[in-house]
């Protein structure tokens, strides 16, 4: 109360207009700054959304990927695919004989998935040196 000087609380308002605000702590001002930070990064996110969204819908659709013999591609067989080629070329605890196998399976299937036409790996020739016929 100003007559008075003393604290006095109510369940109304204070008398033209005033209100008292507790003071933050550096923590809360910190916490608010950063969480409106957060607010302003999201809106300009949306907005960036937005645009791009615009814009692919004003461009023309592309067909997807075709293989050489004209066929639609499968994007996610064909990555699938691919990822486990690389896995049987990295293969270190089979046999050459066993990684071949391994290696030539999924090439089949990097070439069925992917349109490609990998060469399957060959066997590797055999030498008979000093063999009497």
């Amino acid at each position: 109360d100003k007559a008075t000087g003393l604290t006095s609380f109510s369940d109304k308002p204070c008398a033209g207009g005033h209100q008292i605000v507790k003071e933050r702590t550096p923590e809360e001002q910190a916490i608010s700054a950063e969480r409106a930070a957060l607010a302003r990064e999201r809106s300009q996110l949306e907005r960036e959304r937005a645009a791009l969204r615009e814009l692919q819908q004003a461009q023309p659709q592309s067909p997807p990927p075709a293989s050489p013999a004209g066929q639609p591609i499968d994007l996610h067989a064909c990555r699938t695919a691919k990822r486990e080629l690389s896995i049987a070329s990295n293969m270190q605890s089979e046999s050459e004989a066993g990684k071949r196998r391994r290696m030539n399976a999924a090439i089949i299937e990097v070439n069925s998935a992917c349109g490609t036409k990998t060469e399957l790996i060959q066997e590797p020739a055999v030498h008979h040196f000093g063999s009497k016929r």
